[in-house]
């Protein structure tokens, strides 16, 4: 019915708002952020190659997504294979979607998209002073008050051992954590493959660090960084104008 609230849309929403994929996660080989692993788009698959698995069904994909949500009750060890097996990241092409998503009990936040317009125009304000106060508190303050403070830790890949260390991450986010979300690209014709897991809060450091840790349990045990949305949301990428880090954390 128009205009009734659909949850799983607003969920894919609230995730696409974080706008998780964008150049300055990865920076470049140089760059402290990380390697260049999104050097460029994916390319158009112009028709199906073997080894594919199966196109998803309207009740598998939702605006671009290929999304599953887990409770209590269906975060279980076999549930979880079922659904990584089912999409494998190297085996899922661009073609079906633009992220493999989980989720585990996250409740979308109402107006996210008015908090994001009043950041950005909290943010021109700022510019409108000047470039030096474009600071990294100046930035916390506006983010804050506008109440945009997710953020991700990024992890990139190629395709070995991808699909088991895409469902050891589901694991995590699903039975371990039992709360959260987090996505990993399908095949885009490349090697290249990148995992987003979010946080809620950037400002709560324990729950910022207890994800990282979760992450060195299942073998991240490499330096990753974590990215602000409310940086992408800004345009404040790397080598800007203000000397401010696109990654907030990197551990």
């Amino acid at each position: 019915m128009e205009g009734e609230y659909d949850p799983t849309l607003e969920l894919v929403k609230a995730i696409n708002n974080m706008h998780i994929m964008d150049p300055d996660t990865v920076g470049d080989s140089s760059n402290v952020n990380g390697p260049n692993v999104l050097s460029c788009f994916a390319p158009h698959f112009s028709a199906p190659l073997s080894g594919w698995v199966a196109p998803p069904t309207p009740s598998d994909g939702y605006n671009g997504h290929i999304l599953k949500d887990f409770n209590e009750e269906t975060s279980t060890a076999e549930n979880i294979h079922q659904y990584c097996s089912r999409w494998p990241p190297n085996r899922t092409p661009v073609t079906y979607c633009n992220w493999i998503s989980i989720n585990r009990d996250t409740v979308p936040k109402a107006g996210q998209e008015n908090q994001v317009d009043a950041l950005k125009s909290s943010f021109q304000a700022l510019l409108a002073r000047g470039n030096e106060f474009i600071t990294v508190d100046s930035l916390d303050q506006i983010a804050c008050e506008s109440n945009v403070v997710s953020g991700k830790w990024l992890i990139f890949s190629d395709s070995r051992g991808l699909a088991e260390f895409w469902e050891d991450i589901v694991q995590l986010v699903c039975s371990i954590r039992r709360k959260g979300c987090a996505k990993v690209s399908p095949n885009k014709g490349h090697d290249r493959y990148v995992i987003c897991i979010y946080a809620d809060d950037y400002t709560d450091l324990e729950d910022v660090n207890a994800l990282r840790d979760g992450l060195r349990r299942i073998g991240v045990t490499w330096k990753i960084g974590f990215k602000m949305d409310a940086y992408t949301h800004l345009g404040i990428y790397g080598k800007n104008a203000w000397g401010i880090r696109p990654n907030r954390y990197w551990q």
